[in-house]
């Protein structure tokens, strides 16, 4: 169970807060930056995937790991859309930021099907608001250091 003020990961909106727990046993969250609000229900976070967010040392881990990981990227364009895609739900940050890396390095070169650069804006707002969140560092500040990482 969280508490109220804690910090939290929603699988598909990113980091936030528990700003309130009602008597309905709802969790209400702050995401993006105050800019939206969300019930959870108490009894469905976990299935939903609510988690707590990662620690300074994991993201620091998470970010050598991408940066070193160095694969082909498949080039099968609807294979790879429903690759990222569970990559995506999975909730799993790794997973997140490895699609990330992969469909920038592919935008960077040949360009992204529109599909793609969506799916690319959802998971890199999932990975920003976690690395901003733990490093305590603002947004543009946390995207600035994902492609610093990605286009090495």
């Amino acid at each position: 169970m969280f508490k109220i003020g804690e910090k939290v990961v929603h699988p598909l909106y990113g980091a936030g807060i528990i700003k309130e727990i009602t008597q309905e046993d709802m969790y209400e969250l702050e995401l993006d930056n105050g800019r939206m609000i969300m019930s959870v229900p108490i009894d469905n976070a976990e299935q939903i995937g609510l988690r707590k967010v990662h620690t300074s040392i994991e993201i620091n881990f998470l970010l050598e790991k991408i940066e070193s990981d160095d694969r082909e990227v498949d080039l099968n364009w609807s294979k790879r859309y429903k690759d990222n895609l569970q990559k995506i739900k999975s909730g799993k940050l790794l997973l997140v930021a490895q699609v990330v890396r992969d469909l920038i390095k592919i935008d960077k070169g040949k360009g992204l099907s529109t599909g793609e650069k969506k799916m690319l804006n959802n998971a890199k707002k999932i990975l920003i608001s976690e690395v901003a969140c733990v490093k305590h560092i603002g947004e543009k500040d946390a995207e600035k250091l994902i492609y610093s990482i990605v286009k090495k």
